[in-house]
């Protein structure tokens, strides 16, 4: 199979996502990688909710490029969450990540419904609005709020840890 559209629509944000976070000097190596951990055992617990239809298959039917999204999605969310916290002055932290959690929807429709790269099973039953069962609608604000928590009383651990890893060659 090859690479289609919606393989090109990951490699590009995750390219987007990184000239932008380069840009305002910050590092985002770990929400990255969390994300990817994350995501990567989500799609492990819910194998049989859906079916990709990717190539460059990491474990049964999960594409690497999959797994690279929700690495891009949880670098978006976080940033939006924390900037909203500073910039627009949202007073709760949850409030941030509720509003944050959009983009995960905004993934969720464009994989889906716009580049057609994964089929929902008749796990949720019938579908929501514009094409996606209800049950994401619920499922990305609960995930993005867990992972936020997480991830403001981990990443300067990660952070830091990442950052004393010396590559040498010997």
């Amino acid at each position: 199979m090859a690479v289609g559209y919606g393989e090109a629509a990951v490699i590009l944000f995750f390219y987007v996502t990184m000239l932008l976070t380069f840009a305002r000097r910050k590092t985002i190596l770990g929400e990255f990688l969390m994300g990817i951990l994350f995501g990567f055992g989500w799609e492990l617990l819910t194998l049989n909710f859906w079916d990709y239809n990717m190539p460059l298959i990491l474990f049964e039917d999960v594409s690497i490029l999959v797994v690279i999204g929700w690495g891009v999605v949880f670098v978006l969310t976080y940033n939006t969450s924390e900037y909203l916290m500073k910039r627009a002055n949202f007073k709760h932290w949850i409030f941030a990540d509720l509003v944050s959690s959009a983009w995960g929807l905004v993934f969720e429709w464009f994989g889906h419904v716009f580049f057609k790269t994964w089929e929902y099973n008749d796990v949720f039953g019938q579908e929501g609005f514009m094409g996606i069962p209800w049950a994401i609608f619920f499922a990305w604000p609960g995930m993005v709020v867990l992972f936020n928590h997480f991830m403001r009383n981990c990443d300067t651990i990660i952070e830091t840890r990442l950052s004393q890893v010396r590559v040498t060659s010997d």
